[in-house]
C-alpha cells in the first residue's frame, strides 16, 4: 500500500490559507456579486463522477439518489487546521430574487460527526428549494413540500480538518442530457442557464469534469467550456473513471494528461474514486480511499508508465494542490481591484446614509432649518446661477436653447415685401423672390414669403396708404399705416413668447421637483416633502405670473413703434429705400420698354436702353413712392425692434422668473414652515417622522458600513 501524502505542508500552504480566508470572509459578508470574487466552479454532465470528486476533495458524504442529486449550487470551503474535524452549513439566498440578500445564514449547529453531514446538506437543499417556508423547520421536521426543481440559491458547507487542503469551490448541478418524468425541458434549460451564469464570469475558474467512459466530444460541458473560455486560461480539466477506458482508447486520454491534446493552461488531471461496493464497505475511510487511488496510478498501466513530469497530474491530492495554487494566484491577481472597489462601495454607502433623515444631530427645528438651507443652496446652483457640469440638462443651458428658438421664430414673423405675390403671375420670372440685401446682418433670416401673414405686395401697401388718407395733403398718409404693419408683426410674436414661458416653467418645475425629492424625499411620511413641494410650486406660479405680466407689457410697448436709435434707423431706412426702388424701377422699366419696342415692331438696342432709362426716371418720382417709403421705414424699425425684443424677453424671464424665485425661496420656506397657532410643540418632530422603510434602509446601510470596513481590513 502506497502511503497517502499530506498536501498542506508545502511552503505555499500558509499563504494560500490566508488568501482563501480573505476570499471566504468577503463572500460570507455578501460581497460575492459586488466585488466579483473569484470562484472555482465544478462543471460536468450527469453521471461523470462529479459528486464523487467533490467527496474526494472534501471528505464529505453528499446526498445520493437516482437522477440529479445536486439541485442548487453547493459551495465547499475546505480549511486545513490542526484541530478536530468539524463542519458548518449555511444558506445563501440570491438577493435578486429573495428578500434575505446574499449573506450567509447559519443552518443548524456546528457538526462534529462526519456521518451527519449528508443529512444536513440534504435538508439545507430542501430549504433553498422552498424559500417561502421557514428554513428552521427543515432542520428537525421531515418536510417533503413541492418546491422548485432547481435554484440559484446556495448551500454553503465550511469544513475544518487536518486532512483537508485549503480550497474553495462550488459544485453545480450536473448538465442534463434528456428530459424524464421528473425533469422537464424547462429544467434542462434552467440548469444550463445556471451553469453558464457561473462559467461566463471572467473571475470564475472552471473545474471541467469529464468521464473517460464516453466520447470526449459528446460532453456538453466541454462545448460550454470552449465557448466561455476559448483560450483555456481559466479551465482545469479532470478525467474521472479511468478504469473504464475502452481497450485501445488509452492513448487519446494519455495525450491530454501530457498536454498534447485539448491542451489547457492549467492542464488535465486524472482521478480514481471508490466504486459503489467500496463505498458500502465497513473498512471504507476517506484516507484509505486516497491512498488506494495513489496505489492505482502507481501500479496500473498505462498510468504507471507516465513520465515523471506528468505524474503530478494523477490523483486527487495532486489536483487539490493545483486547484489551491490556481485559486490563490487568481485571488492575488484581483486583490488590488477588490481594494479599489471596496473603497468605492464605502463612498457610495456613506453617500446614501447622508441622504437619509438626520438623527440625534440637534433639535427638530434646527434640523428642518438645516435641510432648508442645504436645499436652497442647491437651488441657487442648479436653477439660478447655473450648473456648468449639468451641460444640456441644466436649466440655464435649456433656456439658452429656448431663447435661440425664440429668436428664429421672431424673425419668422418679419415683414415681407415683394413686387408681386409668390404663385401669382408665374410667367413673370424674377419677380417672385427678392434677393437678399447685402446690408442685413448675417445672423438674420431673409424671408421671401411669410408664414405668419405679414407678407405684402407693393400694390397692397400702396392701397393701404391710399385708403388710409383722410385729411392729409396729397401724397401724404397717416402714421397709422406704419403702426398697423408693425402691430401685425408684434401680434405674431405673442405665441412664441407664450410657448417660451411654458417651456421655461416645465423645465424649472421638473428640476425643482427632482431637488425637492432629493432633499426631502425621505421625509414624505411626515409630510415635510409635501409641504416643501406646495410652497415651492406656489412660489414658482407667482414668479411665472409676474413674468407673464412683464412680457405682456413688453408686447404692448412694441405695438407702439418707437426707437431712440435715430441714426441707425435712418441708415437702415435709406438702405431699404434704395433696395426697393431699384427692384421696382428695374422691373417696371424693363417691362415697359419691352412692350413699347414690340408695339413699334422693332427691337433696337439703343432705343430699348433709352426707354428703360426714361421709364426709370419717371417712376422714381411717380406712383408707389409713398408705398416704398412705408416699406423702408417699417423694415428699418423691425431690425431695431426685433433685436431689442429678443434681448428683453430673456432678460425679463431671468429677472422675474429665475432670479426672483432665487431671492424669495429661502424666506418663503422659513416663514411658511412654522407651527400654526394652537399646534403642538412637536410640530417639527412630526415633520421629520420617517417611514418604516427608511428605518430599515438606515439599518441596512449601517450594517453594510460595518461589513465594508471589515472587508477593507481583510484585504489590507
Amino acid at each position: 500500500m502506497v502511503e497517502y501524502h499530506d498536501m498542506n505542508n508545502d511552503a505555499n500552504g500558509a499563504n494560500r490559507r490566508k488568501l482563501l480566508d480573505t476570499l471566504n470572509s468577503l463572500r460570507a459578508m455578501g460581497f460575492s456579486k459586488e466585488l466579483e470574487l473569484p470562484n472555482m466552479v465544478c462543471v460536468g454532465s450527469q453521471s461523470v463522477g462529479k459528486s464523487s470528486l467533490i467527496e474526494a476533495l472534501s471528505g464529505l458524504n453528499l446526498p445520493r439518489q437516482s437522477g440529479t442529486c445536486t439541485r442548487c449550487p453547493i459551495e465547499c470551503r475546505l480549511r486545513h487546521t490542526p484541530g478536530v474535524w468539524e463542519a458548518r452549513v449555511f444558506l445563501r439566498f440570491d438577493s435578486s430574487s429573495n428578500r434575505r440578500g446574499d449573506t450567509d445564514i447559519p443552518f443548524g449547529e456546528t457538526l462534529t460527526d462526519k456521518s451527519a453531514v449528508q443529512d444536513r446538506i440534504a435538508r439545507a437543499q430542501k430549504a433553498v428549494l422552498c424559500p417561502d417556508i421557514d428554513s428552521k423547520r427543515f432542520l428537525n421536521e421531515d418536510l417533503e413540500p413541492r418546491g422548485r426543481s432547481f435554484t440559484r440559491d446556495t448551500v454553503v458547507i465550511e469544513v475544518f480538518g487536518k486532512e483537508l487542503s485549503d480550497l474553495t469551490f462550488v459544485d453545480l448541478p450536473g448538465l442534463i442530457a434528456n428530459s424524464s418524468d421528473s425533469l422537464t425541458e424547462n429544467d434542462i434549460q434552467l440548469v444550463e442557464d445556471l451553469v453558464t451564469s457561473y462559467m461566463a464570469l471572467p473571475t470564475s475558474l472552471i473545474l471541467l469534469v469529464v468521464a473517460c467512459e464516453s466520447d470526449f466530444e459528446t460532453h456538453k460541458s466541454v462545448f460550454l467550456a470552449r465557448k466561455y473560455d476559448p483560450t483555456g486560461e481559466r479551465t482545469i480539466g479532470v478525467l474521472t473513471k479511468p478504469d473504464r477506458i475502452e481497450p485501445g482508447e488509452e492513448e487519446r486520454w494519455l495525450k491530454m494528461i501530457a498536454g498534447q491534446a485539448n491542451a489547457l493552461k492549467n492542464g488535465w488531471f486524472a482521478v480514481k474514486q471508490p466504486n459503489s461496493k467500496e463505498l458500502r464497505s465497513r473498512n471504507y475511510t476517506w484516507e484509505r480511499a486516497r491512498a488506494k487511488e495513489l496505489e492505482y496510478f502507481e501500479t496500473t498501466p498505462p498510468w504507471s508508465t507516465i513520465s515523471g513530469i506528468h505524474k503530478k497530474h494523477l490523483g486527487t491530492s495532486k489536483l487539490a494542490n493545483q486547484l489551491g495554487d490556481v485559486l490563490s494566484i487568481a485571488i492575488q491577481k484581483i486583490l488590488p481591484s477588490i481594494r479599489t472597489e471596496i473603497g468605492r462601495l464605502i463612498r457610495d454607502n456613506e453617500s446614501q446614509l447622508e441622504k437619509l433623515p438626520k438623527q440625534g444631530e440637534g433639535s427638530p427645528r434646527s434640523i428642518v432649518r438645516e435641510l432648508i438651507d442645504k436645499f436652497v443652496a442647491e437651488v441657487m446652483v442648479k436653477l439660478v446661477r447655473g450648473d456648468p457640469l449639468a451641460k444640456k440638462l441644466g436649466l440655464i443651458q435649456m433656456l439658452h436653447a429656448s431663447y435661440e428658438i425664440l429668436r428664429q421664430e421672431l424673425q419668422g414673423a418679419s415683414l415681407v415685401f415683394c413686387l408681386k405675390r409668390v404663385g401669382v403671375d408665374d410667367d413673370d420670372e424674377g419677380v417672385k423672390e427678392l434677393p437678399r440685401p447685402d446690408f442685413i446682418p448675417e445672423d438674420e433670416l431673409w424671408l421671401v414669403s411669410s408664414p405668419c401673414g405679414t407678407e405684402y405686395t407693393l400694390e397692397e401697401v400702396d392701397e393701404m396708404a391710399k385708403w388710409a388718407r383722410t385729411r392729409e395733403f396729397p401724397d401724404d398718409y397717416p402714421f397709422e399705416v406704419k403702426k398697423e404693419l408693425i402691430s401685425k408683426v408684434v401680434g405674431a410674436w405673442h405665441q412664441p413668447v407664450r410657448t417660451l414661458v411654458a417651456d421655461a416653467e416645465d423645465a424649472f418645475s421638473r428640476i425643482l421637483a427632482e431637488l425637492v425629492g432629493a432633499h426631502f424625499g425621505m421625509y414624505h411620511h411626515g409630510k415635510l416633502e409635501e409641504l416643501v413641494s406646495e410652497i415651492t410650486n406656489r412660489l414658482l406660479q407667482t414668479c411665472k405670473d409676474e413674468t407673464t405680466t412683464q412680457l405682456d407689457a413688453l408686447l404692448e410697448q412694441e405695438a407702439e413703434p418707437y426707437t431712440a436709435h435715430i441714426g441707425q434707423f435712418k441708415t437702415y431706412k435709406a438702405q431699404y429705400l434704395r433696395y426697393y426702388q431699384n427692384l421696382r424701377n428695374v422691373g417696371e422699366a424693363i417691362v415697359d420698354a419691352t412692350v413699347d419696342a414690340l408695339t413699334d415692331g422693332s427691337v433696337n438696342t439703343m432705343e430699348f436702353g433709352k426707354k428703360v432709362r426714361g421709364s426709370t426716371l419717371q417712376n422714381l418720382n411717380g406712383a408707389h413712392q409713398s408705398a416704398l417709403e412705408i416699406m423702408a421705414s417699417t423694415r428699418a424699425h423691425y431690425h431695431i425692434a426685433y433685436r431689442r425684443f429678443s434681448d428683453n424677453v430673456p432678460m425679463t424671464i431671468d429677472q422675474y422668473f429665475v432670479r426672483s424665485f432665487g431671492k424669495k425661496i429661502r424666506n418663503a420656506l422659513h416663514d411658511e414652515i412654522q407651527p400654526a397657532e394652537g399646534q403642538s410643540d412637536n410640530y417639527f418632530e412630526e415633520l421629520l417622522r420617517e417611514s418604516d422603510s427608511v428605518s430599515v434602509l438606515r439599518n441596512d446601510l449601517l450594517t453594510k458600513r460595518k461589513l465594508l470596513h471589515a472587508a477593507r481590513r481583510e484585504v489590507l
